[in-house]
């Protein structure tokens, strides 16, 4: 299985997050920085990006639709 491109992922996550949230203003940061990362950084870019995911959503079930789909896109699924 290849590894998923790290922009990719952030991409598709801001499009569920809303625009008013502060995950979607961390994402758009994280995606400028993945952006100009050398890639033997994308390893350190992806643990940051769940540490924000992990600290800005909560503890799970999550009754929002866009966490759900937020969750979905992270996994794969």
């Amino acid at each position: 299985m290849a590894m998923r491109a790290l922009d990719q992922v952030i991409d598709q996550l801001l499009k569920v997050v809303p625009m008013g949230e502060d995950l979607h203003r961390m994402l758009k940061s994280q995606y400028d920085t993945v952006m100009y990362s050398a890639p033997e950084l994308m390893p350190m870019r992806w643990r940051q990006v769940a540490d924000i995911l992990v600290d800005e959503m909560g503890i799970p079930p999550f009754t929002e639709l866009w966490k759900k789909q937020v969750v979905k896109i992270w996994l794969d699924k």
